[in-house]
């Protein structure tokens, strides 16, 4: 079976299970009959607006300074091939109140700043990738952390977590 005369996002998602790898090309028909795997790769802005949902998660609400919290972003694609999704991370108050020790992700890659995080990745039709981070606390009060997302849907979801102080005997 030949797919480079076939066209479109469809075609980029077979030719993607068919081969077993992630095709990457631009998602329109070339005027010169271009095959679309080797065309120029898509600008920043999606063609189509991204349908994600996306949910946040922290293993603890009541933590003592010094303890580790681990948070996860889950990322669900709702719709067509996405080539440029974002989630974006607020950290304000992360680091007012904790250190971020580690980050990771299941697919795409992260950018950290200052203030915030930002998840880039690409997502095939109806599924998922999660964004992990592992912060160790370091002062007492109250970390809110925020996620917030664009596209055809876009939303925040936040966690809060306590931190007091520990005892000591």
């Amino acid at each position: 079976m030949t797919i480079k005369h076939m066209r479109g996002p469809a075609t980029i998602a077979l030719a993607s299970a068919l081969m077993g790898t992630l095709v990457t090309g631009a998602a329109h028909a070339s005027p010169r009959g271009d095959d679309p795997a080797v065309a120029p790769a898509p600008e920043a802005k999606l063609a189509v607006p991204q349908n994600i949902g996306v949910r946040k998660y922290v293993d603890k609400d009541l933590v003592t300074v010094g303890e580790r919290l681990h948070y996860r972003i889950h990322i669900h694609n709702r719709s067509r091939f996405i080539t440029h999704a974002e989630v974006t991370d607020e950290l304000d108050s992360i680091r007012l109140h904790a250190r971020i020790l580690s980050t990771g992700a299941t697919t795409g890659h992260i950018t950290l700043g200052r203030t915030k995080f930002v998840w880039h990745g690409i997502l095939q039709p109806y599924r998922d990738a999660d964004v992990t981070f592992t912060v160790r606390t370091g002062k007492v009060g109250w970390i809110y952390n925020t996620v917030r997302w664009g596209g055809k849907n876009p939303g925040r979801s936040t966690v809060k977590t306590r931190i007091v102080p520990k005892h000591t005997k």
